[in-house]
């Protein structure tokens, strides 16, 4: 037998629905075959579980007013959701391994050569602690709820709730198809971290919370978060290899698109190749707009029906070639014309802001301005036409030292920046800006 995880073995079957147990039942465990490691002389078990045994079992330690032993986040419901919809949703619902702690009544007993065995849990609520994915789990306990109420519909009306028995099946599937488990022998954490405490601390005995907590801590203080341009760019390449299913890509289907122009804008012929920060830039980029951020700057355009059908989705691939060739002659013109009227801020970007994310926010804001006050013309504005209507922006101060933006900050900086320039084009005579700042006052911003 080669090493690796083995299957969960229940000595009973649960009852009927998979909502999450609160009773003791006496004398019963769940048997996880498994195979152990030593830790630095922790014991440490790798297994699989099946998610309907978990959650009769689990525990989390979150923060709340009235529990002090915490250690955990604040459970966020709409993690806890994007969990679910990846579950039910994804063909490649890979969940990794939970870490969990489990104490000295949990017993393993080998049965296969030295480091394979059988950890016994016992069928008792909070005999397995969570102590590293609480929102994998929260997941699964929304599965098992709505099961739970579809389940008892059934079994009230069966006519009725027979259209629902193939999703009955589907979450049944979900429940009780393994998933990856480490479990922590918390008793030998304990015994291990007794060697390194402080000498006045020793008549105290450690508790489990107090272990875990440890685990929990070292874990979120080492992990660094996913770099916001490098989830952007890996989301665009996901959503153009086809895979849907995952609800943190499609809750904004418009950023791989907008990826896909921006990253077009960076590396090929345009006035702006170059010249975004990238997930893999170097420390000299650090000082100009990141990806994320000039992605994000593109909304109020991604806002505009003529500039991107928001059923792109379902459109054929001529169409989606089609709009983004349109989408991405248009911001090549208008940065064009930017380049033109300001050249000094392009070739010395460490002096002047205006490659910084909230002059990019600000000045991509007045892209979608001038997109839409060419809409009456019936067409996308050509680059003659750009420059007419921002042309008299030409002088605009974008130097670090005198800017009349240099001291703006944060989104609302990024709206009075916004507002500052079409000021200035409506006291040129513009009156497409006087509409556009009606507007902005009239959101409130």
């Amino acid at each position: 037998m080669t090493a690796g995880v083995v299957d969960t073995v229940s000595e009973d079957e649960p009852a009927a629905g998979h909502a999450r147990r609160t009773h003791r039942v006496g004398g019963r465990k769940i048997r996880v075959p498994a195979v152990l490691s030593d830790v630095k002389g922790i014991p440490v078990y790798s297994g699989k579980i099946k998610p309907s045994d978990l959650l009769a079992v689990y525990d989390v330690k979150q923060f709340s007013a009235e529990e002090l032993d915490w250690y955990q986040r604040k459970l966020f419901e709409k993690k806890a959701r994007d969990v679910q919809a990846y579950l039910e949703r994804c063909p490649i619902s890979v969940i990794p391994a939970l870490l969990v702690g489990v104490g000295a009544e949990s017993i393993f007993a080998h049965t296969d050569g030295q480091d394979f065995g059988t950890l016994s849990v016992p069928r008792v609520q909070k005999s397995i602690r969570v102590i590293d994915g609480q929102h994998r789990v929260a997941g699964f306990q929304l599965i098992a709820d709505e099961l739970s109420v579809l389940e008892s519909r059934a079994r009230l009306d069966p006519v009725v709730e027979e259209p629902a028995r193939e999703r009955r099946e589907f979450m049944r599937h979900i429940l009780d198809s393994p998933i990856p488990i480490t479990a922590v022998d918390i008793s030998g954490a304990i015994k291990a971290a007794e060697g390194k405490r402080a000498a006045h601390f020793k008549n105290q005995s450690l508790t489990q919370d107090e272990a875990e907590r440890v685990i929990f801590f070292i874990l979120n203080k080492t992990q660094k978060g996913l770099n916001p341009s490098l989830r952007d760019q890996l989301a665009y390449r996901i959503w153009f290899s086809g895979i849907r299913g995952i609800p943190a890509i499609e809750e904004e289907e418009w950023r791989p698109y907008a990826t896909r122009l921006v990253e077009d804008l960076n590396r090929h012929e345009s006035p702006l190749k170059g010249l975004i920060a990238e997930a893999a830039a170097s420390p000299g980029m650090a000082r100009r707009v990141r990806l994320s951020s000039f992605v994000t700057s593109l909304r109020d355009l991604f806002d505009i029906p003529e500039f991107f059908d928001k059923e792109t989705e379902q459109r054929d691939e001529k169409f989606r070639e089609s709009q983004h060739e349109k989408e991405l002659k248009y911001l090549r013109e208008y940065w064009t014309v930017l380049r033109y009227l300001f050249p000094d801020a392009f070739q010395d970007t460490a002096r002047h802001l205006l490659l910084r994310t909230l002059a990019v926010y600000a000045l991509n804001g007045l892209a979608a301005d001038v997109f839409k006050w060419a809409l009456p013309q019936g067409k996308t504005p050509t680059k003659e036409r750009v420059k007419e209507l921002v042309g008299p922006l030409a002088g605009f101060d974008w130097t670090r030292d005198k800017s009349p933006i240099k001291a703006f900050g944060g989104e609302r900086g990024a709206t009075e920046a916004h507002r500052l320039l079409l000021t200035r084009l409506a006291d040129s005579g513009s009156s497409e800006a006087v509409q556009s700042l009606n507007d902005l006052d009239s959101r409130g911003t």
